[in-house]
């Protein structure tokens, strides 16, 4: 055992450490505890004693593998309960997952179809050699899957940028939020340029570094981790985080249920969605709140943001339209713009993304 595996064995040891204590405190970060049991399991299995075992026992390779696609939307789900100060379900959860299902069902139709011998040789290409073609295909999905959670997560940190503004105000949850970034997304940097070396070069001491360099980037993160764990554990506890933005916005229980009396009598009666130009801003003085007040309300109440929900009152306003039947006098465009919407485009694709099929196919399966 080299000391390449030592360090993976203490990372692997200290990942399900941490989750284990976060399990037990109740912190309600169960995101952030299956991240780092997935993470201790992948570190562990790449100790030279353990892949010597899955070679004997490859079966587990089918559990162990699709693993990697799950470290994105686990990351990505934490960063965004961050910024919401509370975890809501993910919206078309089964896409997030599907590459991960998928995966486990290509390797038990391989293993059925295939003798332990051969089910064995894949195994030692996958860890020794060049990995076999599906094997390698799914590792670039990996990276890709990867990658693009890491630009998610800071779309997310735009999308919620009001929210993100007053968690940076306390430098700790600052430091918190940049170092998971930071760390994150060099670990897919490293991991995508093995990827490149490794496709130029068969046998490199370069690469082996490079190779190093990934396990060591998730060590490094787990000791991060385990740092602001030790020193700040107020940070792991999303309610806290929640109540301390609305005490900062200076919010009850009362007030909230005021204000969102007050939006949905705005909106309601007022009709002000079909303002072409309504802003959170101009939104907000109607209301007769700031604007991160309203933005902070819309987000954690509704779990949703700004555009979201002004389009939600739009097309609820289009339904009502149909079922008056005006669309036997009007075209789905002229009652796209009465209900708010500014374009063709833009309507289509925000009542696709919500009912999943088109105006024109919602009207003949809704015609009497």
């Amino acid at each position: 055992m080299n000391l390449i595996d030592i360090c993976k064995i203490l990372g692997s040891l200290q990942a399900f450490i941490l989750a284990v204590i976060f399990f037990l405190k109740r912190k309600r970060i169960s995101l952030l505890c299956i991240f780092l049991f997935i993470l201790s399991i992948y570190l562990i299995s790449t100790v030279s004693d353990v892949v010597t075992f899955l070679i004997q026992v490859p079966y587990l390779l089918a559990l162990i593998n699709p693993l990697g696609f799950l470290f994105g939307p686990l990351f990505y789900w934490y960063i965004r309960s961050m910024l919401q100060g509370e975890y809501n379900k993910p919206r078309l959860l089964w896409l997030h997952l599907a590459p991960f299902v998928i995966e486990i069902g290509w390797y038990i139709i391989m293993f059925s179809l295939n003798s332990l011998e051969t089910i064995r040789d894949i195994t030692i290409q996958s860890y020794y050699n060049t990995p076999v073609l599906f094997i390698s295909i799914f590792n670039v999905l990996k990276l890709i899957s990867g990658c693009s959670y890491c630009f998610a997560c800071f779309f997310s940190i735009w999308q919620f940028k009001d929210h993100f503004r007053l968690l940076v105000k306390k430098p700790v949850m600052k430091r918190w939020l940049i170092s998971l970034l930071i760390i994150f997304s060099f670990c897919w940097v490293i991991v995508l340029f093995s990827l490149v070396i490794s496709s130029i070069y068969t046998t490199s001491v370069f690469l082996s570094v490079l190779v190093v360099a990934q396990y060591l980037s998730f060590i490094i993160f787990l000791y991060v981790l385990t740092f602001f764990t030790i020193s700040h554990p107020q940070l792991f506890s999303r309610d806290d985080v929640r109540t301390k933005i609305k005490a900062r916005l200076h919010l009850n229980k009362a007030e909230i249920n005021n204000i969102k009396d007050r939006i949905q009598k705005i909106m309601k009666e007022d009709k002000v969605y079909q303002d072409s130009v309504l802003t959170l801003q101009k939104l907000s003085a109607m209301v007769g709140v700031h604007f991160n007040v309203l933005s902070f309300v819309i987000n954690d109440e509704y779990h949703t943001n700004f555009n979201s929900f002004i389009n939600d009152f739009k097309l609820d306003h289009f339904i009502e339209l149909i079922k008056s039947k005006q669309y036997k006098t009007k075209s789905l465009l002229e009652l796209s713009f009465d209900s708010g919407f500014t374009s063709k485009t833009s309507f289509n694709r925000v009542f696709k993304k919500k009912y999943f099929m088109s105006p024109s196919r919602y009207i003949e399966i809704h015609k009497e």
